[in-house]
């Protein structure tokens, strides 16, 4: 700080007339005054007695300084294995007897990970700072009777004071008296210190006019007079910043952050968001530049160590508590279940996949977006979701398997191909008028699909299995009034027997599951009229199915009688 300006500071500020002015007022008197005790005290102690006084007040802050970096651990210690909910209940017991809402049951469904990251966050920049400056000042005057003592003990100041011997006093007592006014005023100067980074990235991004307002008015006639007060740059560029940055440090999954950097990843993260919102965002119809910019998006938290786990940490409780149904999904089956599936990519998902799993669930979302199907479900139009899944999207083939190629990237999707699949039972099955429940179906189906695709273990040669592939999944699929095209389910067999007929182990469920979705697509594209897939036959036979005669048979088949009966039945 320039002691030249000060004077033209102080009358400034005091001009202003707000409170930050005052704030900042009294933080420089405080300075000064302690500055001002420390130099009196010191010319009328003497060297010996400043010095000695110098290093209980510098073993204060050691100290302090062990007290205070030793909380994380202590934290940690008491919270471990703690859930969110009860760390609040062991903060307030009232707690209990909150309603139920959509935010008790997140915090109910919240994890001990998460909890415990939460905890660090609010620990690290506003409980460590404050015990580091209680606990010195308790120390400080306990120093005090210590440094009575040793002052008795050694006759330190009896003799006569030399000019010398004061002079120095002096100047170690005008160091004591900031030493103490600066490990007072540390917390604020290192929120300080984050405010004005913070201001800085908000000057950087692009935010809306009114948001840049807001901005202004906040720093300029409430926090600016406080956080620039040229003695808090002091105390940071004097050792401050590196003893704050110190308290801060948050260990996630083995490595240190500041949790300063997390305030400019919020800002980044919002000011992001109100600028895609700012664009038109409609969440049934995002434009391809909106998907880039949600991408983007998410890609600031994915690569946050800290903004990774705790984000990944909220939708794993947000999975739980739309699993456990605390959270209502609000869809009738079989979009019920094909949503609940959905959220089961989050139930696994941590900081080192979260960025993973948010690229395959945005994908999903610009495939529902651009193929309309959002739009149709929010207007609850079933028939129009029906024909817009089967709807040709790209070179994957129609919505639901361009869908499917994406979450078949992800292990953790999993569930939702399942679910696809049990939707794709459900198209098929309204399409021929059946009526039941998908899910029952689909269970039945793939159970009955699971034991003749495993009929290769009895098959000597693949012509064998795919005649037995052909026969019995027909059989199958009829049963619950599934009736495919001959043709299609010759050429399916045939692609089935080429698939599975050599491969080792037993069928899978995703063996299964793609074999339906592929008897699905084929559907689609006949009832579409576009002919079948690549591999099917191009139009229907010529002739009747091979191993049938090519004409009506001469005669009746053998054993019935050969003239019409004479009368009709009883009944």
């Amino acid at each position: 700080m320039n002691t030249a300006s000060l004077p033209e500071y102080i009358t400034a500020l005091t001009a202003s007339g707000t409170v930050s002015s005052y704030i900042s007022l009294g933080v420089l008197g405080f300075f000064l005054l302690s500055v001002l005790f420390g130099f009196i005290f010191g010319l009328s102690r003497g060297l010996g007695k400043a010095s000695t006084r110098l290093v209980t007040i510098v073993t204060s802050a050691v100290i302090s300084l062990i007290v205070a970096t030793s909380i994380p651990g202590a934290v940690s210690d008491f919270f471990a294995g703690k859930t969110l909910e009860e760390v609040i209940l062991s903060i307030s017991p009232e707690y209990a007897n909150t309603g139920e809402s959509a935010v008790t049951a997140f915090i109910a469904s919240c994890d001990a990970e998460t909890a415990e990251l939460l905890v660090q966050l609010i620990s690290s920049l506003v409980i460590i700072p404050l015990v580091f400056v209680i606990c010195f000042i308790v120390l400080n005057a306990l120093m005090m009777i210590v440094f009575w003592i040793i002052s008795a003990a050694a006759k330190l100041g009896k003799g006569k004071k030399g000019a010398l011997s004061r002079l120095l006093g002096a100047l170690i007592g005008t160091l004591q008296g900031a030493l103490v006014a600066a490990v007072c005023l540390l917390p604020l100067a290192g929120i300080s210190a984050t405010a004005l980074e913070v201001r800085q990235t908000l000057d950087e991004a692009e935010l809306t006019e009114e948001m840049d307002a807001s901005v202004d008015k906040l720093y300029d006639e409430t926090l600016g007079e406080i956080i620039s007060n040229p003695l808090f740059t002091v105390i940071n560029q004097c050792g401050g910043e590196a003893l704050y940055s110190s308290f801060s440090r948050i260990d996630v999954a083995g490595t240190s952050v500041d949790a300063r950097d997390e305030l400019d990843t919020v800002i980044s993260v919002y000011s992001s968001v109100m600028e895609i919102k700012a664009s038109g965002f409609d969440f049934k119809n995002p434009t391809p530049e909106q998907i880039d910019a949600i991408a983007d998006t998410l890609d600031i938290v994915a690569n946050d160590p800290y903004a990774a786990e705790v984000v990944a940490g909220v939708l794993r409780a947000l999975s739980v508590a739309i699993h456990t149904e605390r959270i209502p999904v609000g869809l009738e089956n079989p979009y019920h279940d094909l949503a609940i599936s959905l959220t089961d990519i989050f139930l696994e998902t941590y900081g080192d996949n979260l960025g993973f799993n948010l690229d395959t669930i945005i994908s999903v979302y610009a495939i529902l977006g651009d193929s309309g199907v959002l739009a149709a479900l929010s207007e609850g139009n079933a028939d129009a979701v029906e024909d817009l899944l089967i709807t040709e999207y790209n070179s994957d083939g129609n919505v639901i398997n361009a869908v499917i190629a994406e979450l078949k990237g992800n292990p953790a999707t999993k569930p939702v191909v399942t679910s696809l699949t049990k939707l794709s039972i459900a198209l098929i099955s309204d399409a021929v008028g059946m009526e039941g429940d998908a899910t029952e179906v689909y269970e039945e189906v793939t159970d009955k699909i699971g034991t003749i695709l495993n009929t290769k273990e009895e098959c000597e040669t693949k012509e064998e299995y795919k005649e037995t592939v052909a026969t019995d999944l027909d059989t199958a699929l009829r049963e619950h009034e599934i009736e495919l095209e001959p043709e299609i389910i010759e050429e399916m067999a045939g692609i089935v027997a080429d698939t599975f007929f050599e491969k080792e182990g037993e069928i899978t469920e995703d063996d299964i599951n793609d074999v339906i979705l592929s008897y699905y697509d084929a559907y689609a594209k006949y009832l579409e009229g576009e002919g079948l897939p690549e591999g099917f036959p191009e139009g229907l036979p010529e002739g009747l199915p091979e191993g049938l005669p090519e004409g009506l048979p001469e005669g009746l088949p053998e054993g019935l009688p050969e003239g019409l009966p004479e009368g009709l039945p009883e009944a």
